[in-house]
């Protein structure tokens, strides 16, 4: 997990804008799946608590979030993704 680097970290930057923005029109199980692809997409930029600030956001909308409780797992287990620590090109 978080072995492979951003291809293209316009796209990827792109991709997590447009999550954001739909969260606007989200609820219920769908909302906690968004926050938690968001969740991700900040860990993938190095970004470990702004990672976890929309971890929380999905718990609070469902306490049972599984994808987000093993995030949380990975996030706090001192890994950090390649992308984090490799220069964008």
């Amino acid at each position: 997990m978080g072995d492979t680097l951003i291809a293209d970290r316009k796209i990827f930057d792109a991709g997590a804008a447009m999550l954001y923005e739909a969260l606007e029109f989200l609820a219920g199980e769908d909302r906690s799946n968004v926050l938690a692809a968001l969740g991700w997409a900040r860990w993938m930029a190095g970004q470990g608590t702004g990672a976890m600030k929309f971890l929380d956001q999905a718990l609070a909308l469902d306490p049972e979030h599984r994808l987000s409780h093993l995030q949380r797992r990975l996030f706090t287990s001192g890994k950090l993704p390649k992308s984090a620590s490799t220069p964008d090109k």
